[in-house]
């Protein structure tokens, strides 16, 4: 039908927006990857590519439940997806890797604020986030370069 048709095209609109935006918030990382560009570099590029469309569609179900009023499911969504990126990092071993972190902690912080907690609630979110950052880098200059690090304190 036209309006399935119209849901699915706002969907993949809103996939398509959520990869260009996960990818300038790297866009530094990736230009220093390119720089010493070999296949293998190119692979992680594009595997993180496919990092960002997951977690994109991950951010989408999450909207779907706040535009239909169900705040606390998205709330849960976005913790879920906070708790297996920390997973996530902790498998891998890589250096300043924060965005899928830093955009989903923004949209928490933001959800956090609609529904009415106190701003010390929605500033412990992002509290969070730099003791996860920091606790995650073993030298201690790594969250300055951090660029996603950037992007949450400017929020």
């Amino acid at each position: 039908s036209a309006s399935s048709l119209s849901i699915e095209e706002h969907r993949q609109e809103w996939i398509e927006k959520s990869v260009v935006y996960y990818s300038k918030v790297m866009r530094e990382e990736r230009q220093r990857n390119m720089r010493a560009a070999s296949a293998a570099a190119l692979d992680v590029v594009e595997e993180k590519d496919q990092d960002y469309q997951v977690l994109a569609k991950k951010h989408y179900f999450a909207l779907q439940k706040i535009r239909t009023g169900k705040l606390q499911h998205a709330e849960h969504i976005y913790k879920r997806i906070i708790n297996d990126l920390l997973e996530e990092a902790q498998d891998k071993d890589h250096a300043c890797d924060h965005s899928k972190l830093a955009v989903t902690t923004l949209l928490l912080a933001l959800l956090t604020q609609r529904m009415g907690a106190s701003p010390k609630q929605t500033r412990s979110v992002f509290l969070k986030f730099f003791r996860l950052v920091s606790l995650d880098s073993d030298d201690e200059d790594a969250h300055i370069e951090c660029a996603c690090s950037a992007k949450v304190v400017g929020a």
